[in-house]
């Protein structure tokens, strides 16, 4: 217990530091969770072996479909090699 209380009073100085490492850590973790989700479709289109018709979505707020309208057109214009390789 007390070599914590030694590492603490060594950290005062970097009070400033270490809140701004730990405010970017916690940045970092909520970020990946939200970019995981959103790259799910792209994999299942990506190396589905039937092929995928989406339209359009019709409202800018389904992000997801609109991740899986552009991910299919990618795929049909380019193949699924290149497609990974621009993604």
């Amino acid at each position: 217990m007390q070599e914590i209380i030694k590492l603490f009073a060594y950290l005062k100085s970097y009070k400033k530091s270490v809140f701004l490492s730990i405010f970017c850590h916690i940045l970092m973790a909520l970020f990946t969770i939200i970019s995981i989700p959103l790259v799910i479709p792209f994999f299942h289109f990506l190396f589905s072996t039937s092929p995928q018709i989406t339209s359009k979505p019709d409202s800018y707020l389904k992000i997801i479909d609109w991740l899986q309208y552009y991910f299919v057109k990618l795929t049909d214009m380019y193949g699924p090699e290149k497609t990974l390789i621009l993604v």
